[in-house]
Parts: structure tokens; sequence; C-alpha cells
């Protein structure tokens, strides 16, 4: 029995030596990219999404956005603190009215040495229009686009050296400087102008380091 549990000992003491072997640590410092899918929602259904001249009901009712954003995103990393980067969003509205690029830069922190370490990010930007049109009765468009922020935390899993995948949540701000919607139920009703229509949004999202 001593023997058996002497054994015992032994292997997992090789078990552990093994696996402390497979520990991977990711790249804590230069350039790095990242690939990111993400679904986000706007928190604000119905507010603040009026024009400033609204003459009826129907145009001054509430947008709900739900869009789905892939970025590329390259820059280099001064330390597992400091990465700082560049890149776009292709933001898709599922409605086609607010589907936008927002271009940024940002800054990245990693706070662990460690297989798997808690990350944050913080972008700040300008996005930019595509020229889409949305909704009905209701057509929306936006015809000038305006600042970008958003603001991310989740954690990272390092499968080698090069290439990990991460999740987070995140929050986006966008501002619209300037939105048009008209009426198409109402062949007369002339378009309108709607200034300064601040998105916030609620995001969810899966990444590739590498």
């Amino acid at each position: 029995m001593k023997k058996y549990f002497i054994l015992s000992i032994i292997a997992l003491a090789i078990s552990g030596q093994a696996f402390a072997q497979k520990h991977v640590e990711y790249k804590w410092r230069g350039f790095y990219s990242v690939v990111d899918l993400s679904f986000a929602a706007n928190l604000n259904r119905g507010d603040s999404e009026a024009p400033a001249n609204a003459a009826s009901t129907a145009i001054t009712q509430g947008y709900s956005v739900n869009a789905l954003g892939m970025s590329v995103i390259g820059g280099f990393q001064f330390r597992r603190e400091v990465c700082v980067g560049v890149g776009a969003t292709y933001l898709m509205d599922m409605n086609g009215a607010f589907t936008q690029v927002p271009l940024f830069v940002e800054l990245r922190s990693n706070y662990m040495r460690s297989q798997i370490t808690p990350f944050t990010v913080i972008q700040l930007g300008y996005s930019l229009p595509v020229g889409a049109e949305g909704g009905s009765p209701v057509v929306t468009k936006i015809t000038q686009g305006g600042p970008y922020f958003g603001l991310e935390a989740g954690a990272r899993y390092a499968i080698s050296r090069k290439f990990a995948v991460s999740g987070h949540i995140g929050y986006k701000m966008l501002r619209a400087n300037e939105v048009t919607r008209r009426d198409i139920s109402n062949p007369s009703t002339a378009a309108e102008i709607a200034e300064s229509v601040v998105l916030h949004m609620f995001a969810i999202g899966a990444s590739l380091h590498f």
C-alpha cells in the first residue's frame, strides 16, 4: 500500500511538472495586431434622437440600433501595461441607417504576464458614415459623422507566444453631427435634420491576437 502511495505521489509530481512546462506566456513587447468581432446595441432607444425642428411624431420616434462590428487593429506593445495602436471598425447597423466606420487610436493594457490575463482598452477617434439609409416608414440617414469613444474590459488566453484569443464586454459612444429623416408614408413631408444624435451602446465581442 505504501509503495502505491509513493508511486501516486511521483506520478502527480511528474504530471505537475509536465503541466508547468506547457505554460505559455504571450509576448509582452513588440508589434501586435488584433482582429475583433462584436455585437453592439444602443441603450438610449428613443432618447435624444429627435430632429430639432420636428413637425410630426412619426419623424421623432426613437431608432433601435443593433450592429455587428469587425475591427482590425495594429500597434506596438512597449510593455505589458502599455500598448498603443490604431484601428478601424466596420459597424454594420442591421437596419442600415447607422452603418459607419469609426477610425481610432487605442491604449491597451494587459495586467499579468501569464497565460490568462485581464485587459482593458480605451479607444478614441472619429466615425465616418457610409451613406446608408434604413427604417420604414421613417427613413434615417447619417449625413455627417462625429466623435467616437470606446471602452472594453476582458480576458485574454495565450495559445502560443504569438497567438491568443480573448473575450470582452464594453461601451461605445458614437455621435452623428447631422442625421436626416423623412417620412416616406407622406410624400409631402420634407426631409428634416436632427443635430448631434448620440448613441450609447453596450457591446460584447471576441478577438484573435497576433
